[in-house]
């Protein structure tokens, strides 16, 4: 895919910091999401702080990366789901949500202020994306949002200097499934992960999906169907070294 022209990666940003039309947001959105993951992490990392807000019978969901993680058991809807129509929802969750699917761990801190946020569909999407992110479930009761901030302030602080990866493998540990880097000699462990619990199984079917250099088909959409995919993907492939065939078929 060639590089997007700069100047037209702007107009799309500042277009989009001053639309309203819900339909317009999301395609525009998709459209910077598939050329510019960058510029559109900017972008979502401006919405945490924008205070426009749509009607949920308008809005779609923000495009994210890969299956859906409401796919896999534990989890909870995409938190830009299942929202009572009476209510409008705030772009601060839509973004919330898209930061986590496109993986963006340096919004970590601002996401740790969202947790107290007077809008309980920001706080929630707040927490859902914390805990992807992490690689861990919720160090506190979610109903307790005092609590569930302190202690993921309290986890940020012993953590935050450390890279993704780590936050990754600390938590694929702590679930029991130790893994050395995310590399192909790692897949083994991976997929095993997929039978742990949320957060793990979402976050290591991530982890698959960039050793394999592929994702699993449009056709598969259930929890179910897409750990049968990586199994019959492993079986199929052999690490040598460390390197691994990059195509799943």
């Amino acid at each position: 895919m060639a590089l997007p022209d700069p100047s037209w990666t702007l107009e799309l940003v500042r277009r989009l910091s001053v639309e309203s039309e819900p339909d317009v947001v999301e395609a525009w959105t998709a459209i910077l999401v598939r050329q510019d993951a960058a510029a559109a992490i900017l972008l979502l990392e401006r919405w945490l702080r924008d205070p426009r807000t749509f009607p949920t019978s308008a809005r779609r969901d923000l495009p994210g990366s890969g299956l859906p993680r409401d796919s896999f058991p534990g989890l909870p809807a995409r938190a830009s789901r299942g929202f009572p129509l009476g209510r409008p929802l705030a772009l601060r969750t839509l973004a919330a949500v898209a930061l986590e699917e496109l993986e963006a761990a340096s919004v970590v801190p601002e996401l740790l202020t969202l947790l107290s946020d007077p809008d309980p569909d920001v706080r929630r999407a707040a927490a859902w994306s914390l805990e992807g992110l992490t690689n861990r479930p919720p160090p506190a009761s979610g109903e307790d949002v005092s609590a569930l901030a302190r202690a993921y302030g309290r986890w940020f602080q012993q953590n935050g200097t450390q890279s993704r990866e780590v936050w990754l493998r600390e938590g694929f540990r702590l679930a029991g499934f130790p893994v050395g880097p995310l590399d192909a000699h790692a897949a083994p462990t991976l997929v095993r992960a997929l039978k742990g619990p949320a957060p793990v199984a979402w976050n290591a079917h991530r982890a698959l999906c960039r050793i394999a250099g592929a994702q699993p088909p449009g056709s598969i959409c259930t929890f179910e169907e897409t750990q049968a995919y990586w199994e019959r993907w492993l079986k199929r492939h052999k690490v040598r070294g460390a390197r691994l065939k990059t195509r799943a078929k």
